[in-house]
C-alpha cells in the first residue's frame, strides 16, 4: 500500500480547517439565541406596558372629564370601565373622590360616601384613580416574578358649571 503524498495531507488539513468555523458558528448561535430572544421579548413587553399605561391614563382622564361636567360617581366609574380595553387587563378598579375648594370631602366612592351630582359646586376638585393588573404577554417575564404587573393613573379636574 502506498503512502499518501505530502499534497494530499495538506488538502486534508485544509478541508478540516475549513469545517471548524462552521461548528464554531453553530455553537456561538446556540449560546447567543436565548439572550437575543429574552431581549426581544423584553422589548415587546416594554412596548405593551407603555400602551397599557396610556390606556389606563386615558380612562382616568375621560372619567375625570365627565365627572367635572356634573356626572355622578356611578356614571364616571362605568365610563372608565368602558374606556379601558379588556385585552390582558385584569381587575380594573376605579375610585372617584370629590373635594370642595377648602379640601373637605364631598364624595368618595372607595369609602361609600356619595353625594348627588347637583351638590358639586364649581371650583370643587374631582379626582379619578384607575388601577389594574396587566397580564404578561410572554412567559419569560412571568418567570421573573408574578403573572401580572400593576398600573395606576390619577387625574384631577376642577368641576365646571353644569
Amino acid at each position: 500500500m502506498a503512502l499518501p503524498t505530502e499534497g494530499v495531507l495538506r488538502a486534508t488539513a485544509r478541508r478540516r480547517f475549513r469545517e471548524r468555523p462552521r461548528a464554531a458558528a453553530l455553537v456561538e448561535m446556540a449560546l447567543c439565541a436565548p439572550i437575543l430572544l429574552m431581549v426581544l421579548s423584553g422589548v415587546i413587553e416594554f412596548g405593551f406596558m407603555i400602551w397599557a399605561s396610556m390606556q389606563i391614563s386615558d380612562a382616568a382622564r375621560e372619567g375625570a372629564r365627565w365627572g367635572a361636567k356634573g356626572r355622578d360617581d356611578a356614571t364616571v366609574i362605568s365610563i372608565c370601565n368602558k374606556y379601558a380595553p379588556a385585552r390582558s387587563i385584569r381587575a380594573l378598579t376605579v375610585a372617584v373622590k370629590v373635594t370642595d375648594a377648602t379640601g373637605n370631602v364631598l364624595s368618595d366612592s372607595s369609602t361609600g360616601v356619595n353625594s348627588p351630582p347637583g351638590n358639586r359646586l364649581p371650583g370643587a376638585r374631582i379626582s379619578v384613580t384607575v388601577s389594574c393588573g396587566v397580564q404578561w404577554l410572554t412567559p419569560l417575564q412571568a418567570w421573573a416574578g408574578g403573572t401580572t404587573y400593576g398600573l395606576s393613573a390619577l387625574k384631577i379636574y376642577r368641576v365646571e358649571n353644569p
